[in-house]
């Protein structure tokens, strides 16, 4: 661990930096109460995913200031910056947000609690600098999954543009959000009218007497819904050609171990869509606050005729509205259909930082001049196999 003394507007605060996951209660209550309801930013998303993917070429850099609490003769934690770094061959040493990567943590960012942002940013962006300069914890900073106009993340840039080193700011597929009514009939009074139809006809096949929708939240029911949600989604996947997250065993721990938490919390609910007692399509939400997440979705495409994928949303939105929440967020991705649900579509970007050293700089060139060789083989395969279905 490696301890710093900071003070700005009268706030004196110490950062720690853990290479330890910190464990127990005390830790996960103080965490908590940084992030709020960041279901991507929370002690169980994080902890679940390093137990799951940390160790090997990934070192933890957990960032956290502490302020004294003289009553308690103890530390108050008032803001964390999770990351960790993974070395790579071809990149060298990436500094990374916790769960970025296949996890797909949307809205990443510093958490910090209001009155403490200008101390927080002099000890995380003073760290960003000694780390990539003097102690050469990273050659690349590649933050993924944030939103463009996030202001703590823009301030750390601003930070470290400051030091003079290189950044670039690529767009990403976008987050999309749904506002809520009252009620299903006036959300589904917002829909265009051509999608109304599908969102009626979703409604009718609910209705079905073979159909059943079922929506399951407690600890028991989700770990018991488990092995056919995974199951469906694979489908999902396997029909379109792709292997599917859980062809990866770590995912599969790490979402498992997460979901666990979060469902004896109350923050999960699972929507199952059953024909003649056989699911066919199965959702999975995060509920924090007043939003609830739209994480994963499965189904089988021998029912596509009963268009799973719109009955089970309105099943979704119907249940959040019952418990009062206000958003649903269908996250990252540009599928087409998330913009029929009324939503709106929320910049997201990737942030690569270089840091101002020669073999930081170096290593990225090279790994830029990789890539570009490889586009030119994709591009020279694409053209040479459309140049053979001609000939044909």
């Amino acid at each position: 661990m490696v301890s710093v003394v900071a003070k700005a507007n009268t706030v004196g605060l110490r950062l720690e930096v853990f290479e330890q996951f910190p464990s127990g209660k005390g830790a996960m209550k103080q965490w908590n109460s940084i992030v709020g309801d960041h279901p991507f930013l929370c002690y169980e998303w994080m902890s679940s995913w390093w137990a799951s993917y940390g160790g090997g070429k990934k070192d933890l850099r957990l960032l956290v200031a502490k302020q004294s609490n003289h009553s308690a003769d103890a530390e108050d934690w008032v803001s964390l910056l999770p990351l960790y770094v993974e070395t790579e061959l071809a990149r060298g040493k990436v500094l990374r947000f916790l769960s970025n990567g296949r996890a797909c943590g949307d809205h990443m960012a510093p958490a910090i609690k209001p009155g403490f942002e200008q101390a927080s940013f002099s000890l995380f962006s003073n760290w960003l600098v000694q780390a990539a300069n003097q102690q050469r914890c990273f050659d690349l900073i590649e933050w993924d999954g944030v939103d463009s106009a996030n202001p703590h993340v823009g301030r750390l840039l601003e930070a470290l543009a400051s030091r003079e080193m290189q950044i670039t700011t690529t767009d990403i597929e976008g987050s999309w959000t749904a506002m809520l009514d009252k009620d299903w009939p006036s959300f589904e009074k917002r829909l265009k009218k051509c999608f109304r139809r599908k969102t009626r006809k979703a409604s009718q096949n609910r209705e079905l007497p073979n159909v059943d929708v079922q929506i399951v939240t407690s600890a028991s029911q989700i770990e018991k819904s488990w092995p056919i949600f995974v199951h469906l989604h694979q489908a999902r996947r396997h029909s379109l050609g792709q292997k599917g997250c859980f062809h990866d065993s770590d995912f599969e721990q790490f979402l498992f171990l997460a979901i666990h938490k979060l469902a004896a919390l109350g923050k999960v609910a699972m929507a199952i869509a059953t024909h003649d007692d056989t699911p066919f399509g199965c959702n999975l939400v995060l509920i924090h606050g007043d939003q609830g997440y739209l994480y994963q979705t499965g189904q089988d495409p021998q029912f596509n005729h009963l268009e799973p994928g719109h009955l089970l949303v309105s099943a979704i939105i119907q249940h959040a509205i019952s418990i009062g929440l206000k958003h649903l967020a269908f996250l990252r991705g540009d599928e087409p259909y998330k913009a029929r649900w009324n939503t709106e579509r929320q910049r997201m970007v990737r942030h690569r930082v270089i840091p101002r050293r020669w073999s930081a700089i170096q290593c990225d060139r090279v790994w830029q001049a990789g890539r570009t060789v490889k586009s030119l083989i994709r591009s020279m395969m694409k053209n040479e196999s459309n140049e053979k279905r001609l000939q044909a």
